[in-house]
């Protein structure tokens, strides 16, 4: 059967064990463990180690469980991004003169971006279905915002946070772009985060 490369607990133990030195047969006499369940655990074969040898092969390699799993954490695909001011994606609505510009790919559980109104621009729930969390800070320029049918003028490095499911309104009242950074959580990019 052929082995696939697979972010693993069983990949970061068998780098931790490198990294101070130890041998598989040291690193399992250490930390109580049987040097074929060792084996297992760093090829793969058991995925689901349990949290007595986890801890117990955590404090072979100096580090507390906690670590250990934050070490693991790190190391996943969906919890480290380095990005770029340009975005991994945009999406354009001429209609509305809005142009979304995310952060994040759309597979991301939340999302982080750029909203750019142009003049007269419009953004509001009929546009885009938003979630129950959103927080916008307007950047550049200024913006009329409704929500419920009360009014509110934003202007740059104000900011607001309300409940997507309202019903709200973003409008650019100038005669240039305006351009806000939203966050929402979850994506309304990803219905399934």
């Amino acid at each position: 059967m052929p082995k696939t490369e697979n972010p693993s607990i069983g990949r970061l133990l068998r780098e931790l064990r490198k990294k101070t030195g130890l041998t598989q047969k040291s690193a399992a006499e250490k930390s109580g463990i049987s040097p074929k369940t060792l084996a297992a655990m760093e090829t793969g074969r058991i995925q689901n180690p349990t949290l007595l040898n986890l801890r117990n092969l955590a404090e072979t390699f100096g580090l507390s469980l906690q670590n250990l799993f934050g070490l693991f954490e790190a190391g996943q695909k969906n919890h480290f991004f380095i990005g770029s001011q340009a975005g991994e994606f945009s999406a354009d609505y001429p209609k509305q003169k809005i142009r979304v510009i995310s952060y994040l790919d759309r597979s991301a559980p939340l999302f982080v971006g750029k909203i750019i109104l142009g003049s007269k621009g419009v953004l509001n729930g009929k546009t885009v279905s938003l979630p129950k969390q959103v927080f916008v800070q307007i950047m550049l320029g200024k913006l009329n915002f409704s929500l419920e049918e009360k009014e509110f003028f934003l202007k740059e490095g104000q900011i607001v946070y309300f409940d997507g499911r309202l019903n709200y309104q973003f409008t650019n009242p100038l005669l240039r772009e305006a351009t806000a950074l939203m966050i929402t959580a979850p994506s309304f990019l990803n219905p399934n985060a």
